[in-house]
């Protein structure tokens, strides 16, 4: 091979041996550098080069697969919110990372299920955000309904060390007799 059928990179300037890439100036560039220049996804942490479909978001590139919404596990297509910009509380929002991402259609569940969160580290009351999905049912521990939503854990409604001490940590009671057994409890 004469020198002049050599191919040198022309980023790095060593010889390319093989397969190469053409760089933005036209120029052939090593697969080392051409991978280095196209980044790495932002999710799964492997190479853009050659991924064809590449999304930008804020100074981060994602592969198209990998851009998925935090919630419902579907590609997201269209308008989409960082999932930290629609937690309500500002610890947890800080523990979120900057590739958690939720689709439009997940959108307003997640952030009314923040929201009663939020409340419910407020007020001692409302679903959990363990609850988030999951459709739980509970039971009121005083008069047997079954009901979804707001609800106080009957120890919260003590007045009392030693009462609490008596109460399961899974006992509900809804939000009909909350206010009667609080009544009951005080006398």
């Amino acid at each position: 091979m004469s020198e002049d059928e050599l191919t040198f990179c022309g980023e790095c300037g060593n010889e390319i041996d093989g397969e190469y890439f053409i760089g933005p100036k036209g120029k052939p560039w090593c697969n080392k550098c051409a991978k280095k220049a196209a980044g790495k996804c932002s999710i799964c942490k492997k190479t853009l080069l050659g991924a064809g479909e590449v999304l930008h978001v804020g100074g981060q590139a994602f592969h198209k697969n990998c851009f998925k919404c935090n919630m419902c596990g579907a590609p997201i297509i269209g308008e989409f919110k960082r999932k930290k910009n629609a937690i309500a509380d500002k610890k947890k929002r800080e523990k979120v990372g900057d590739t958690e991402f939720i689709c439009m259609d997940c959108c307003p569940l997640f952030e009314e299920f923040e929201i009663q969160d939020f409340k419910q580290k407020q007020t001692g009351r409302g679903p959990s955000l363990d609850d988030l999905g999951s459709g739980e049912e509970r039971t009121c521990c005083e008069c047997g309904s079954t009901f979804t939503g707001e609800y106080k854990k009957k120890k919260d409604l003590m007045p009392d060390k030693k009462s609490k001490k008596k109460c399961k940590d899974d006992e509900y009671v809804c939000m009909d007799c909350a206010p009667m057994l609080m009544a009951t409890v005080q006398w």
